[in-house]
Parts: structure tokens; C-alpha cells; sequence
């Protein structure tokens, strides 16, 4: 496995998924992994740290309790800052990840520099538990899989004029691949600057930086697996009562814009 990729893992209260996550790779893994944990409980927090204490390849961080979703990216800028590799993955402890594939991606990235990201097809499982696992609800049992995740998009965005790339900007769902490190980093800093309050918005930034700064390559050969009858991801679970309405309407919904816009600009004409 080549060791030019880190793990970024966001953590909070899941615990279960992130035994599973991490035992998940039979003690194969040689990449790094950053455990971030923003979760309100401490009485796991052993039991977590025994299943790597013997890895050092893993790096586990105790943040404060992510009570918003400010907080949440406060968090992963804080982590991202632990990345000494050129790419990065921002994943999730509720999913199963195929290393071959992620070697790959890797390989592609370090070969095709004008690529800022590296997206692939998506398969949707579920997991239905019976009486046996009832105490392992949704983490333990028969394993069903659906169809695949953004289906009906083309993902692949490979214009060579940035403003092409931006006509497509909803296209790319970029939150599951792999970035340059770089990448990430930059729009992580600029959430936190505007003090971004939805996992929209910060979608939407990371978009356009990975349009200004190169493109997308897509491969529906599988990077990961994404489990759908799980509790809300971390990060994201206080979003439920603030629909997207909420937010459009929100005054400080047009005012980070106009933040994010002067952002973006002085990348843009910093590229250009």
C-alpha cells in the first residue's frame, strides 16, 4: 500500500462503527489513520484506544463535543494539520473501504498531477440485525446490497477551462474520494474563516476548489462501501431540525456567501 494517503476520520459517538471500522482491516493497514473524536461521551474512549494502541500508524485526537457543524470542521482543519501525506480521504466509520482500489487511486493521482481529485461509483448495503445481534443493532448481520450512490451523475469532470468546470459544479458530490491533501486543507480553512454552518455550504466550497485547482477522474470501480440504516454521520447529526428552506433563507446564509465569494476570487486570480 502505497503510504502517500492518510485517513481522516471523524468520529462522534459511534463507537460500535468505529470498532468495526478500524477491525475492519485484519491489522493489514500500513496507511495512516486520524482518529478525530468530537463525541460527547468519554467512557469509550480506552476501549477505542486498545484495538490500536500497538499501531502507529494510528494518531488519535480528543476534540470538544461537536455541538454544531462549525465545530465539526473546526475539528477536521485542526486534524488535517497531522497530514504529512500528499493525498488524503476523508472517511467515515460506517463504511467498509477496498485498499486495492485506494492503492490505485493513489497511484493514478501521483502519475496525473493536473487531477485534484480521484471519485469512484459508490455501493449503497445495509446491514439487518436479528435477535442474535440485537445489541449490535445495524453493525452486525446480514449484509444487503443496494444500488449505487449518485448514479445518475457523470462525475467526471475533466474541462480543461476552469470556468467549464464550474458549469458542473453540481455534478460532483466531492465529499467521498480522495483528495490532495492541499485541497482539503484549503477548504477547511476557508469554512472555518466564513464560519460555514451546513454540510451544503461546505460542500459547495470544496467544489470550487477542487475545480480551480485541476479536475475530477472517475472510475466506477469501487473505492468504499456506504452503509444507509446508520444514525447520522459524524458531524452531521444536529442538521435534522435546519432543512435546506432554513438555510437559504437564513441571513447569514447570503452573508458567508459573499465571503466565500471574495475567497474564492483571490484563489482564482493566485491560480490564474
Amino acid at each position: 500500500m502505497s503510504n502517500n494517503i492518510t485517513f481522516l476520520l471523524p468520529i462522534k459517538d459511534r463507537f460500535k462503527f468505529t470498532k468495526r471500522f478500524l477491525n475492519s482491516f485484519n491489522n493489514i493497514l500500513d496507511i495512516p489513520i486520524i482518529i478525530s473524536d468530537g463525541s460527547y461521551s468519554k467512557d469509550k474512549h480506552n476501549e477505542i484506544v486498545k484495538i490500536f494502541k500497538d499501531n502507529p500508524n494510528i494518531i488519535y485526537k480528543k476534540f470538544e463535543f461537536d455541538k454544531n457543524y462549525l465545530t465539526f470542521l473546526t475539528k477536521l482543519k485542526n486534524s488535517i494539520e497531522l497530514v504529512n501525506t500528499k493525498y488524503v480521504a476523508l472517511v467515515c466509520d460506517d463504511d467498509f473501504y477496498f485498499l486495492d482500489q485506494i492503492k490505485s487511486a493513489v497511484r493514478f493521482l501521483e502519475q496525473n498531477p493536473q487531477y485534484s481529485m480521484y471519485k469512484s461509483g459508490v455501493k449503497n448495503f445495509a446491514i439487518y440485525s436479528d435477535i442474535t445481534n440485537y445489541f449490535n443493532y445495524c453493525i452486525y448481520g446480514k449484509l444487503v446490497l443496494a444500488d449505487d450512490n449518485y448514479s445518475s451523475h457523470d462525475e467526471s469532470i475533466t474541462d480543461e477551462n476552469v470556468i467549464d468546470r464550474f458549469k458542473r459544479l453540481q455534478d460532483c458530490y466531492p465529499y467521498e474520494g480522495i483528495f490532495k491533501t492541499s485541497i482539503l486543507k484549503k477548504a477547511l480553512e476557508i469554512s472555518v474563516f466564513v464560519k460555514c454552518f451546513h454540510h451544503n455550504i461546505f460542500i459547495d466550497i470544496l467544489r470550487y476548489i477542487i475545480f480551480i485547482y485541476g479536475k475530477v477522474y472517475y472510475n466506477k470501480k469501487y473505492l468504499l462501501l456506504r452503509q444507509t440504516n446508520t444514525p447520522n454521520s459524524a458531524g452531521e447529526s444536529h442538521l435534522e431540525n435546519f432543512d435546506k428552506v432554513k438555510m437559504k433563507t437564513s441571513k447569514n446564509y447570503f452573508e458567508i456567501y459573499k465571503k466565500i465569494t471574495i475567497e474564492l476570487e483571490k484563489l482564482f486570480l493566485e491560480k490564474n
